[in-house]
């Protein structure tokens, strides 16, 4: 197998894609919670 054959059916360019659509969704998950943890290291309440 080629470097760039698709897996699982996929392109390059579809897997680079979608793995980019997964980073940013954690990434948004991690600022979350770690805005989360320093309001209440601040003593600040969330609405």
């Amino acid at each position: 197998m080629r470097k760039y054959d698709p897996i699982l059916g996929l392109s390059l360019e579809e897997r680079r894609r979608l793995q980019q659509e997964v980073n940013d969704e954690m990434d948004d998950d991690c600022e979350k919670e770690l805005n989360k943890k320093n309001k209440a290291k601040a003593g600040i309440e969330e609405e």
